[in-house]
């Protein structure tokens, strides 16, 4: 009788694709972690930071090793830790849990980034939880949560964090405000609800009058004047330095299609074969190197002017067939520098020995009388574009760098620091023009392509300065990179 069924690779399969279908998310069966409640009490200080206070009633199923508690700190805010407590369920007493670099025993914490909170719980060895009812409480003051238009103030804060593994029963708010906030008359100090899912918020936004003569903490949503003079001018020289690049691409007519009609032998003969090997190598990439005196080494030995044999395996010898002043301007100053004290044969190992200390690049000695060749080679008007903009641009920003860092010795590091990440930063971007500058058949789209780089960078500043630069948020992002720099800093392994 013929059995049914799957067979058993196409069984294993079956299940290994289903395995891949399941929710990453999903939690490990007879693991699970909830909140019978999360009690938050916060106070609205004149200064216009805000005191919290959180008690979370977590019950924990399984082989949890601790709570996690992560911040949504938002740009420019700025987040100060106070501590963080375990409350006895049999007293009600509270006992602080200690920081630890990697917290190994039951009531230590650690913070794996700037705002990622862990906790231990349970020791490996110990018994798993089965429905465990621990209640921590967590103190801390968050400023940032204000924002300014004007003279009006606008609290929008949210009360419970969303990025947790479960869901909050009971969630309830005590909102306090010191007495130099006025709050509208409608509004209320204590807030219920649930049960809140996992990845819901419980956001408040509520509008404030202020009466206290000093000014508080709060994110101005105006920006200063020299921020968006800055952002203004990047963004706005980058549009206009685009649109010359463009218009003068096209004007030298680099955006035109290439049209092969009419190329053959004959055109190739008077139009490229016609010039030295080594001009058209130079034309084509505006560039004199290796290779271009490699092609004019060929070439003149090739016309007889030069004679080459192999003497050994590294050495080359050289022998001069023609009278110095017969030969081009280009030409004439590679003789002489390989043919030094008027000699008329020389080998590798002869100019090694003679310029050694000062070293010899034939390159440099044949480029300035081999790019008029070139100029003369390319149409009027078709010049390639120099560098003394890009360099006066740069020098001007290194300048202004040396002058902060004289002026705000405080600053000095964080100037040099970025100083040397502006000189990284592009000489990599200078890869693209250059990638453009060696390709004449390349037309606008490769053009847009390879400014893209340059284009998300200036972007990147903008926005930078647009939501960091004088708004505090700076202060935290060298707090967070030097947090991600201490060794000390490891994140508490979760059982999978």
């Amino acid at each position: 009788m013929k059995r049914s069924g799957l067979k058993p690779c196409r069984l294993a399969l079956l299940v290994n694709m289903l395995l891949w279908c399941t929710p990453t998310g999903a939690q490990t069966p007879g693991r699970e972690l909830h909140w019978d409640a999360l009690d938050v009490e916060a106070r609205l200080n004149g200064d216009g930071i805000l005191d919290v206070v959180e008690r979370h009633a977590m019950v924990f199923t399984g082989d949890w090793n601790g709570g996690e508690r992560v911040f949504d700190v938002r740009p420019r805010q700025k987040l100060e830790f106070l501590g963080l407590e375990r409350m006895d369920a049999r007293t009600g007493s509270l006992h602080s849990l200690q920081e630890a670099s990697v917290p190994n025993d039951v009531d230590e914490f650690t913070w794996s980034d700037r705002r990622t909170l862990r906790w231990r719980s349970r020791l490996p060895s110990d018994p798993l939880f089965a429905n465990t009812r621990l209640t921590y409480v967590l103190r801390y003051r968050l400023s940032g949560v204000l924002l300014k238009e004007d003279s009006q103030y606008l609290l929008d804060h949210d009360f419970a964090f969303p990025k947790r593994p479960g869901p909050i029963v009971r969630f309830t708010l005590k909102l306090d405000f010191d007495p130099a906030w006025q709050p509208p008359g409608d509004s209320q100090n204590q807030y219920t609800a649930g049960p809140l899912e996992s990845g819901q918020s419980f956001v408040l936004k509520i509008p404030l009058g202020y009466s206290a003569s000093d000014e508080p903490a709060a994110i101005d949503t105006q920006r200063p004047t020299e921020i968006v003079a800055a952002v203004t001018v990047i963004l706005g020289g980058l549009a206009l330095l685009l649109l010359i690049f463009l218009q003068r691409e096209r004007s030298l007519g680099r955006f035109a299609p290439v049209d092969t009609t009419g190329v053959d032998s004959a055109w190739i003969e008077n139009h490229i074969l016609s010039h030295p090997a080594e001009v058209v190598g130079a034309t084509w990439d505006g560039r004199v190197s290796t290779s271009e005196v490699v092609a004019l080494i060929a070439r003149m030995t090739a016309e007889g002017k030069l004679e080459s044999m192999v003497e050994a395996e590294d050495s080359m010898r050289l022998r001069l067939k023609v009278g110095r002043e017969e030969l081009r301007a280009h030409e004439r100053s590679l003789v002489d520098g390989l043919f030094f004290s008027q000699r008329t044969e020389t080998s590798t190992k002869e100019i090694q020995l003679h310029y050694k200390g000062r070293g010899f690049d034939p390159a440099t000695v044949i480029r300035p009388e081999l790019q008029k060749l070139v100029a003369k080679v390319l149409p009027s008007g078709r010049e390639r574009v120099g560098r003394l903009a890009g360099l006066t641009l740069f020098a001007a920003g290194a300048v202004l760098l040396l002058w902060t860092a004289f002026s705000d010795p405080v600053s000095a590091g964080a100037a040099i620091a970025i100083g040397i990440f502006s000189l990284i930063l592009g000489s990599i971007l200078q890869i693209p023009g250059w990638l453009f500058r060696s390709r004449p058949d390349w037309g606008p789209t490769a053009a847009t392509l390879l400014l893209l780089p340059a284009v998300f960078v200036s972007a990147g500043i903008a926005a930078f300065l647009w939501l960091y630069a004088g708004t505090g948020a700076d202060d935290a992002v060298l707090k967070a990179a030097l947090a991600a720099a201490d060794s000390r800093r490891e994140r508490l392994e979760r059982p999978a």
